[in-house]
């Protein structure tokens, strides 16, 4: 039977000094074919429900340990339209990685795609808005 992706998405909003500082957070499980994609079926996608207007400047990962660590695996973070704001192939098995985003985004919602990762493997993906 194949392995179902999960992805759990949540978000904390905190008063910054000029505005407000989003941080959404993305526990990801992959598929048997080491994949997680923005509509994953049965209502498991890596979509946020809440659409965002602002500044991504910063994305991160962070691999699950143990018999769950993921192959070295690209990660993608996109908006509705499918722009890439950060991309990272080869993704650490061991270690956090931040990547720069640097874009602007307008009401949209965003969503990360994973490839290579490995049967059932997983992390934590993160974004930061300043809204």
């Amino acid at each position: 039977m194949p392995t179902a992706q999960t992805c759990t998405i949540t978000e904390q909003r905190e008063l910054y000094e000029d505005g407000w500082l989003t941080e959404i957070k993305w526990d990801w499980s992959s598929t048997d074919a080491g994949a997680v994609v923005a509509a994953g079926g049965a209502g498991v996608g890596s979509t946020t429900a809440r659409k965002y207007t602002g500044y991504v400047g910063e994305c991160n990962t962070v691999p699950d340990a143990g018999g769950t660590t993921p192959a070295g695996y690209t990660i993608t973070f996109y908006d509705s339209i499918g722009k890439p704001l950060a991309t990272k192939s080869g993704a650490s098995t061991t270690a956090f990685e931040s990547h720069t985003a640097g874009h602007y985004v307008v009401n949209t919602t965003l969503n990360i795609a994973i490839s290579g990762a490995g049967d059932a493997k997983g992390g934590i993906a993160h974004a930061y808005i300043k809204e």
